[in-house]
């Protein structure tokens, strides 16, 4: 084979095996990975997460892709949809069927929702955390969504853990793309220790997490989180503005308030205010 042609080599599921890294990191030093492009896989997003950080200044031309949900927009696609103007009422009814079962390919294809939670619950696992721990956390979380939050909020209705296990926690479930965090920002600066609103990843992942630490939650809060990840998906970033007024979602020059579900209130021109049927025309435009 000519040297000069590029090869492709594909390791999957490397997170199965320990300190896998360490060969990887030996044939690209050694210059055998020259004119190669490698590609990594595997199941447990934290592990593989943590271990490409041990590659520094030899990810080449390379990048990593998350292999996320399927977003909204995705979604409608796959129901064969291409102009949703034109069929908005099908729109509609299939952003209420994603609000309950997400963006998984294996719940879109009726596969159960437990495979996801039992898949998490094994990392939360192999970690070293404690079930107990991250069902209390979720659950005082879940219950004062959509409200932003310190620590020290959801530790209080916690069996007695302390704000820094229940962040530590927190941060833990933002590894595993179960959650993230929106800032507060008053103008160029972000405020990091104030209150965040936290908003889960993926409308199933409220759903069973719910479920898990029997807990229900508020339906404007689920759409504000959908709202949220959509917003920051298309802006790499998604914070929050508080003064005499809350605006849900600010990133860029967008400034966006979900309605839905929510008493109205007047808000500045540059503004938009979704309700309910606006939502999921908003979040197909966002992402186009």
């Amino acid at each position: 084979m000519n040297s000069e042609e590029t090869k492709y080599i594909f390791l999957d599921e490397v997170t199965s095996i320990s300190e896998w890294w360490k060969a990887v990191k030996y044939m690209i030093d050694s210059g055998k990975f020259e004119n190669c492009v490698v590609t990594v896989t595997g199941s447990s997003s934290l592990k593989i997460r943590r271990d490409v950080e041990l590659f520094p200044g030899r990810t080449g031309k390379g990048k990593v892709i998350e292999a996320l949900p399927l977003s909204f927009k995705e979604f409608v696609e796959i129901h064969g949809i291409k102009n949703y103007r034109l069929e908005y009422d099908r729109v509609i009814d299939l952003f209420k069927k994603y609000l309950e079962i997400g963006g998984f390919p294996l719940t879109i294809n009726g596969f159960s929702s437990s495979h996801i939670l039992n898949a998490i619950i094994g990392e939360i696992v192999r970690f070293g955390r404690s079930l107990e721990i991250a069902k209390e956390t979720l659950a005082s979380l879940i219950s004062k969504m959509p409200s932003a939050l310190s620590f020290r909020a959801i530790a209080q209705d916690t069996s007695g853990y302390s704000y820094k296990t229940v962040q530590e926690y927190l941060e833990f479930f933002k590894n595993l793309y179960v959650l993230d965090f929106a800032y507060l920002k008053q103008g160029s600066r972000v405020l990091y220790r104030k209150e965040r609103k936290i908003f889960f990843r993926d409308p199933l992942l409220m759903n069973v997490f719910s479920a898990w630490s029997n807990t229900e939650y508020l339906y404007s809060a689920l759409v504000e989180n959908v709202v949220q990840e959509h917003i920051y998906r298309r802006f790499g970033e998604i914070y929050y503005y508080r003064n005499s007024y809350e605006i849900d979602c600010v990133a860029g020059d967008l400034k966006v308030e979900v309605k839905a579900g929510k008493p109205h209130r007047r808000y500045p021109r540059n503004v938009i205010v979704l309700s309910d049927e606006d939502i999921p025309g908003f979040l197909i435009e966002l992402l186009s």
